[in-house]
């Protein structure tokens, strides 16, 4: 890809190398890797403009209120190029989506623009960036969202060669053409570059021991957690003293406990405390038996999270991930595709773990987009809350989002007992929880260290860990 400035007189040329995905998905990493105020232009090989100084008199746009320039408007229902009035009446009514009524040539846009996009509306059902028609996927957006902000610019025409009009580009067009048309921005939207940290919320019942492991593999291997909080159940006495020992080594962590006689009735109100006690952006929801097993920095995973507008960035998920434990099957590793050193996919036609949007297992997911839905779901413990989570996927169409993950898993279900007792929950190695909490008792903890790096098929696994003092 080449990317030109402008430079008085000058022009100044910077070879960028493609990506994994081809040009597609290089055009579309490097323009998020801009400043929002640069300008883009997205000439491809024998693409030329057929006036000169072309540059300095788009840059001339762009000190009025404008977000993109265009060269026409052509009606290809009465074969006419229209007059840039009549094309913004058109475009105003939100009809560009129509692929038989009119045909739209951008000449630039702000990159702030092209970054409202989301990275899901550029990938086909084949998990792939759209190539033949890769040039719709972007144009329909941009103008739906700048329309009075986009200048007409009819003497700086872009000239290539006819694209020949093949039954994949129609397919391709049709696609994108079907897809919910963006909202018209009143103002400009940039996206902020600065690192943006996480609230953990962990869940945990009866578990000290394992509570302690976490804790300890959260504080040695991830970095990037504004808040660390626990939402914790205990059943007696010994369990109090227990958790009271966590609560001494772990001072930054804040403690929520739940009632003894009704703790499934305020377990929600409880949740959404500890949610509203955070001041991140972005929430982590965790259970007592995970443990981290490679170092992560959740402020990397919140940028692609801004970058791609995907849904959620799961730590349990990999490339290392064949086998569904809950499902006791293996299951097939959905088409990915990367950017930079991290892996997309789209949810729809995803099997078992790959297809489980709604998770408590560290999965990162931008508060703005979970919090209202949480709020109208009713949930007594973290099996249902997950499983009402699950449920809501469906019900908002959210199939057709992306996930994100890391070429490796980051963490790994140790299922040791069940302490949550519900439906389709398996009872895994099934150990007692008195004698966890004996060995507890005792002065001993799990050594996490046993755990770096290893390597596991599923998210959980049944993994007799060693015990050493604390």
């Amino acid at each position: 890809m080449l990317q030109e400035f402008s430079e008085k007189e000058h022009l100044r040329k910077i070879l960028i190398p493609n990506q994994k995905g081809g040009f597609e998905c290089t055009v579309w990493h490097t323009i998020h890797q801009l400043a929002d105020d640069k300008i883009v232009i997205i000439l491809k090989e024998q693409e030329y403009f057929t006036c000169p100084m072309a540059l300095e008199k788009i840059n001339k746009y762009y000190e009025a209120n404008i977000w993109m320039t265009a060269g026409f408007v052509y009606d290809l229902v009465n074969s006419q190029r229209l007059s840039w009035q009549d094309s913004y009446d058109l475009l105003s009514k939100v009809t560009l989506r129509k692929p038989s009524l009119c045909c739209l040539q951008p000449i630039s846009f702000y990159a702030w623009l092209f970054k409202q996009i989301k990275l899901q509306d550029f990938i086909g059902p084949d998990n792939k960036f759209y190539t033949h028609a890769f040039f719709y996927a972007y144009t329909y957006p941009l103008v739906e969202m700048a329309q009075s902000h986009i200048a007409c610019c009819n003497d700086l025409v872009i000239t290539s060669e006819k694209t020949e009009i093949d039954e994949e580009f129609i397919y391709q067009q049709e696609i994108i053409s079907g897809l919910p048309s963006y909202q018209r921005l009143e103002a400009m939207k940039t996206i902020s570059k600065q690192p943006e940290q996480a609230d953990l919320i962990v869940f945990s019942f009866d578990r000290p021991l394992q509570l302690y492991a976490f804790l300890e593999s959260v504080e040695c291997y991830v970095q990037g957690l504004s808040s660390v909080s626990v939402v914790y159940r205990i059943s007696n006495k010994e369990m109090k003293k227990a958790y009271k020992k966590v609560k001494k080594r772990f001072t930054s962590v804040s403690f929520i406990e739940q009632s003894l006689n009704r703790p499934k009735a305020d377990f929600k109100e409880k949740t959404m405390n500890a949610i509203s006690g955070g001041l991140s952006n972005y929430l982590v929801f965790a259970v007592d038996d995970i443990i981290v097993k490679n170092y992560v920095n959740i402020t990397d995973c919140t940028r692609f999270l801004k970058m791609t507008q995907a849904h959620g960035f799961y730590l349990r998920l990999g490339t290392n991930i064949t086998y569904c434990y809950m499902n006791k099957r293996s299951q097939n590793i959905p088409e990915l595709f990367s950017i930079e050193n991290i892996y997309a996919w789209r949810f729809r036609g995803a099997q078992s773990d790959w297809c489980c949007m709604n998770t408590v297992d560290m999965t990162i997911y931008a508060r703005e987009k979970i919090v209202p839905i949480l709020e109208n779901l009713n949930f007594t413990y973290p099996n249902d809350l997950e499983g009402e989570w699950c449920n809501s996927a469906n019900k908002y169409g959210d199939l057709d989002k992306l996930g994100l993950c890391y070429e490796q898993s980051k963490i790994v279900n140790i299922p040791m007992n069940q302490v949550q007792y519900a439906s389709g929950c398996r009872l895994s190695m099934n150990i007692s929880v008195q004698d966890l909490l004996k060995k507890f008792q005792q002065g001993y903890k799990i050594d996490i260290k046993s755990f770096d790096c290893i390597e596991n098929n599923s998210p959980h696994m049944e993994y007799m860990p060693r015990f050493i003092d604390r």
